[in-house]
């Protein structure tokens, strides 16, 4: 399936997901890659964010910025479909939504999301055995 073009972001808003924890960028912009400059992303005393900030910075090598295989799904208000974003070592945006990844359904997106942490998929633990 592929992504509704038809929407701007400016109207758009994730259900559940507080106003200023996100942004929107198209998943081609450079300050969407993985080890994109990202100024201040740990600063004591910076954000709402800032303990999920640190913890997620530990799973991404201590690196700001967005985390490589961690993709996340959202349903946008009025019922404009679903948008695959990914989270970011971030302590005030700790969110970023891909304005060219927004599916009319939900399964649509996690699709998506599921392509795209296989194409990039991060830190790999070797499951626990009992």
């Amino acid at each position: 399936m592929t992504p509704q073009s038809t929407l701007t972001t400016e109207a758009l808003r994730p259900i559940a997901v507080p106003e200023g924890s996100y942004r929107w960028l198209d998943s081609n912009d450079p300050a969407a890659e993985v080890g994109a400059p990202d100024e201040g992303y740990l600063r004591e005393g910076y954000g709402n964010y800032e303990d999920l900030s640190r913890i997620i910075a530990k799973h991404n090598g201590y690196r700001p910025g967005p985390v490589r295989g961690w993709y996340v799904i959202a349903e946008l208000d009025g019922s404009s479909g679903f948008v695959v974003g990914q989270m970011r070592a971030d302590a005030g945006c700790p969110v970023q939504f891909f304005s060219d990844h927004i599916f009319p359904t939900e399964e649509a997106a996690r699709q998506r999301a599921e392509q795209m942490r296989s194409n990039q998929p991060g830190v790999m633990r070797k499951p626990i055995l009992p």
